[in-house]
């Protein structure tokens, strides 16, 4: 048995136009362009710059800023790593069903493969918000290490969050505008 079965044309027509990827012109661009865009947007986020640090803290209030400084930044760094482990776990836990169910209805190993990679690759942008919303969870428990600036830690998970969903819309905008170079406009 396999994934993908074609089955014979209805009331005698011909087998008419097959459409790939459901409706899409290269399957490529369906299944990788809103994934590329939501890991690129998550990691660009994650590698913006922390909080700024003073440089030198001649005061006790400029004491005092330097030790919060530092803790908004030891809560984003940690935040980050935090959404990060989460989201590998969930990829790695939701590809074993998804490979998994194929071969139990009879399927190939190579084409179970395809079919997770085909569905790890549509749904990892919305793992990646699932990520986000568990890592907030987390760190408002303040678990599963203590985050000593809550506020900075829930920021940097939102601007995680925001660097999915806006790498994924320049994704799908990018794979509409490469729908209408193939199709074209009528």
């Amino acid at each position: 048995m396999s994934i993908l079965e074609r089955h014979p044309a209805e009331r005698g027509s011909g087998p008419g136009i097959i459409f790939p990827a459901c409706g899409c012109s290269c399957c490529c661009c369906c299944c990788c362009l809103h994934t590329l865009g939501a890991l690129t947007g998550s990691v660009v986020a994650s590698q913006i710059a922390y909080d700024p640090l003073p440089l030198t803290a001649t005061s006790a209030a400029m004491e005092r800023e330097l030790a919060a400084a530092q803790d908004a930044a030891d809560s984003q760094s940690q935040a980050v790593s935090v959404y990060w482990s989460i989201f590998l776990a969930l990829s790695v836990l939701g590809a074993g069903p998804a490979i998994g169910l194929p071969l139990a209805q009879g399927s190939h190993l190579v084409e179970s493969v395809i079919f997770a990679a085909l569905l790890v690759a549509v749904g990892l942008p919305v793992v990646q918000l699932v990520a986000a919303v568990a890592s907030a969870g987390l760190i408002i428990m303040n678990w599963p290490i203590p985050f000593p600036s809550t506020g900075a830690a829930l920021r940097r998970v939102g601007l995680l969050a925001l660097g999915t969903f806006l790498g994924t819309a320049a994704g799908l905008l990018i794979m509409g505008a490469v729908l209408l170079v193939f199709v074209g406009v009528r």
